[in-house]
């Protein structure tokens, strides 16, 4: 068998092609590299420019520095960094255009993901991406789903007040403690997010999703609104607008509905129609009853229950945390749309004295008073301007807020005896708490 063999100047020949092919190779990479480096380095030394020009005591420097450092929010390299440059200033800048023009620059972000923002200050800023701006052009919904990623960002104790943030997800978002005065929200996802002890007064929601928020403690919440919300069903997510969003864009009137109507008795956010849930009645009760007085509170309940189907929402003595007892009783009182109170006694008196409004000792026999907490908790109802039925024990002494020279508008003072049947006193309480739901849930502004 005959061998094919290569002349000798082939081989030499295709040896110096290929040493040539990585000649050109290796040259193409350093090229590469050097192009690369001197890229990063150009662009490493702009972001620091940018960032050094923030010091400037020239405004205009400082608010084109602030303009040209805002679009390294889209640069994979540096949007962390960036980032955390313009929160660290935002947390220190008070009002002002410089504040400003790094607060609209967080609309060129993708994501932040877990990222901490707190004690972030935003004052008068506008956050709207491109996604928003698209679907307000286009209405295309794929447009209106696509929001900045913050999922699990913490803005504990901030400050973002007279804003407007669209299209952001902020679900298991933290804003405890955080001050949102008059700040609108289009758009966003809240799923879970954390508002304890938060200010919202003034707040707006459009089309936001609040499924499972925590609104425990939060301030301002009568009036914070609900323009537009979703609630996440079993099966996927169902709008429920209260005001269309054709109705919006044409100019329609507006229809506010506080938000504290929307939240239960456990601070979290219910995403029924409160038109169609059960009416609540908060009851104020004595921590422990005799056999007589159970027996009592039981057939008052049932009578009314059946007669007028309200829910009952009350606070047993084994409910109540070791402190801020008061800020949970205000929080499941403002869940509701009515009060009753069983001013049964709590203490008997068989001889003392009490100094009356003679200025003049007294002497007092065989009494009975109810408990102070009940005089709180009517208080509280009182200054909520909710409807209130006072139903007291035969021979129980009506005083402080139980006189009847004290008495509001909303105060109904009945006894026990008159409790267990459909009497005028009772209608008149119960279409008082009617027109108390119809308050908080139709109130208009042009």
């Amino acid at each position: 068998m005959e061998m094919f063999i290569i002349p000798l100047e082939m081989q030499m020949e295709q040896v110096g092609t290929l040493i040539s092919l990585v000649v050109t190779l290796t040259s193409f990479l350093a090229a590469a590299i050097v192009f690369v480096y001197q890229w990063l380095k150009h662009m490493t030394e702009r972001f620091v420019a940018y960032a050094d020009n923030l010091k400037s005591d020239n405004e205009v420097s400082q608010i084109t520095s602030a303009i040209l450092l805002r679009s390294f929010l889209r640069n994979f390299l540096y949007r962390r960094d960036a980032l955390n440059v313009i929160i660290s200033l935002l947390r220190v800048l008070e009002r002002g255009h410089l504040q400003k023009t790094l607060g609209d620059g967080l609309s060129s972000l993708l994501k932040a993901k877990g990222q901490d923002f707190q004690k972030i200050k935003l004052y008068d800023v506008l956050i709207k991406p491109d996604s928003h701006i698209q679907f307000e052009l286009t209405e295309d919904v794929k447009y209106k789903n696509k929001r900045i990623n913050l999922v699990g960002a913490d803005f504990y104790c901030s400050r973002i007040e007279a804003s407007s943030i669209n299209s952001c997800n902020f679900a298991n978002a933290v804003f405890f403690m955080s001050v949102l005065n008059g700040t609108s929200f289009r758009n966003c996802i809240f799923r879970k997010a954390n508002f304890k002890a938060a200010d919202l007064t003034g707040v707006k929601f459009y089309d936001c999703d609040l499924t499972d928020a925590d609104f425990t403690d939060a301030k301002g919440l009568e009036s914070a609104s609900i323009v537009e919300y979703k609630i996440d069903m079993a099966n996927g997510v169902s709008e429920m607008p209260i005001r269309s969003a054709t109705s919006l864009s044409k100019g329609g009137s507006k229809k506010k509905i506080a938000l504290s109507v929307y939240i239960d008795a456990d601070g979290k956010f219910r995403g029924d129609n409160p038109k169609e849930g059960q009416k609540k009645v908060f009851v104020s009760k004595l921590g422990s009853m005799d056999d007589n007085q159970k027996q009592q509170y039981d057939k008052v309940l049932e009578f009314l229950t059946h007669t007028y189907q309200v829910e009952i929402v009350a606070i047993d003595r084994g409910e109540y945390p070791d402190n801020g007892q008061l800020a949970m009783i205000r929080n499941k009182m403002k869940s509701c749309s009515g009060v009753l109170v069983f001013a049964f006694s709590y203490m008997k008196v068989s001889e003392a004295s009490v100094h009356n409004i003679a200025d003049k000792w007294q002497a007092i026999s065989n009494c009975a008073y109810s408990s102070p907490w009940l005089q709180v908790e009517t208080a509280y109802a009182d200054s909520f301007r909710l409807p209130t039925l006072i139903i007291y024990e035969n021979g129980v002494v009506c005083d402080g807020i139980f006189d009847d020279k004290i008495f509001s508008s909303s105060m109904i003072k009945i006894p026990y005896s008159e409790a267990l049947e459909e009497n005028e006193n009772i209608k008149k309480w119960y279409n008082l708490t009617d027109e108390y739901m119809l308050k908080q849930y139709n109130e208009y502004v042009s």
